[in-house]
């Protein structure tokens, strides 16, 4: 319950002026919340696995990506704390970036428009984050459903027009 929480708190801010729609694909959760005056849509997809969440979420036009530890791993770690991350998408080139706690255990991860690009297609995605006191690997298979789910965020964000965090 508690990864839930938390991933959807990758969302931020949604206005009570937004209408949402929930949307099943694959293991992905795809949260569509439309601003009922015409703005841009917010939306997240997440895809949990028995030791956290991958997330893509388009929030005021902007993509971004993150990822949610089911348990602390090492130190507690603090809102602003940073982390250093690989990501790998299938057998494509490692992206070295790094990622920003925004709670305890959610990470906004950097270089979303080189991650959007190597995720076009994607059956699987492996992290690995390294923190102060611990280092680990995650993996999230997505088989097909993964380049929809990234397909429903980019309907939002093309990533030609991609401002990124």
């Amino acid at each position: 319950m508690r990864i839930a929480i938390v991933a959807f708190s990758l969302v931020l801010v949604v206005s009570t002026a937004q209408a949402q729609e929930i949307k099943r694909v694959g293991p992905w959760t795809i949260s569509i919340m439309k601003d009922r005056f015409g703005g841009s849509a917010n939306v997240v997809a997440l895809a949990p696995n028995r030791t956290g969440a991958f997330a893509i979420r388009c929030v005021r036009e902007t993509l971004s990506f993150g990822y949610v530890l089911r348990s602390l791993r090492g130190e507690p770690n603090k809102v602003g704390d940073h982390a250093f991350i690989k990501v790998r998408a299938d057998d494509k080139p490692v992206i070295d970036t790094i990622g920003r706690f925004i709670s305890d255990s959610a990470i906004l991860i950097g270089s979303a428009k080189e991650i959007a690009t190597s995720l076009s297609g994607a059956k699987e995605v492996a992290l690995r984050v390294t923190l102060p006191s611990v280092s680990f690997d995650d993996v999230f298979k997505f088989g097909s459903s993964g380049g929809k789910a990234l397909a429903e965020v980019l309907r939002e964000c093309p990533i030609e027009k991609i401002k990124t965090q």
